[in-house]
């Protein structure tokens, strides 16, 4: 069940938890879990949506007040995570996890400070991240028995806090390339990566991103 749960997916974990889950045990009833599309903006080059998943993790956790992801994705190869995280009272850690391809046991993995790779034979994602929340990447793994197979992710880790605000920037490319992302005193995000150069605000709703 883990691996069809969301420690086994390219999402959030709150204090180490995914979001609600039906294991078979309270028999066919639908998960409560859920999540809304806030917004869809299709740019033709540039495409970006918002999704808000906190019906799904306040089911069990009541200290919820938003779980939002926004993805942005540059074709061919640049893609932008702006997840916010926010608590009402108690401070809790937020992770990220994304999870490369290795079934053939190919895969390898590396973090550097704020960056990390995932590389394939033919193929390597870089990635950078930057927060509000002393967010930074480590190599993490998924935790199944090992005839179950071998999944190691790189887990964008956040401590205990009440408000986590993170930008994860990805993009496809042989050797590093220059990705940024800085936050000015309002805590709208200035991201810069290959093909993509855009402006992210937090807000409660679905942020109005400007392309720069």
């Amino acid at each position: 069940w883990k691996m069809r749960g969301t420690a086994g997916h390219n999402a959030v974990l709150i204090d180490g938890h995914g979001h609600h889950y039906v294991d078979g045990v309270e028999g066919t009833n639908d998960s409560k879990a859920y999540a809304n599309i806030l917004d869809y903006q299709d740019h033709g080059d540039v495409i970006w949506w918002t999704s808000d998943a906190t019906p799904g993790y306040i089911v069990e956790n009541y200290h919820v007040t938003q779980v939002q992801r926004t993805v942005i994705y540059a074709k061919p190869g640049t893609i932008i995570v702006f997840d916010q995280v926010n608590f009402r009272y108690r401070p809790q850690t937020f992770d990220a996890r994304f999870f490369p391809d290795n079934r053939d046991g190919a895969a390898e993995l590396s973090v550097d400070g704020n960056r990390f790779a995932l590389r394939r034979p033919r193929a390597a994602l870089h990635g950078l991240v930057a927060s509000n929340c002393d967010a930074a990447p480590r190599l993490s793994r998924l935790d199944v028995l090992p005839e179950t197979g071998d999944f190691p992710c790189v887990e964008v880790h956040a401590p205990e806090g009440l408000s986590h605000h993170v930008v994860t920037v990805l993009s496809v490319s042989d050797r590093a390339p220059n990705l940024s992302a800085r936050a000015d005193a309002a805590g709208r995000w200035t991201v810069k990566a290959p093909g993509l150069e855009a402006q992210i605000p937090p807000t409660p709703f679905a942020p109005t991103i400007a392309l720069l």
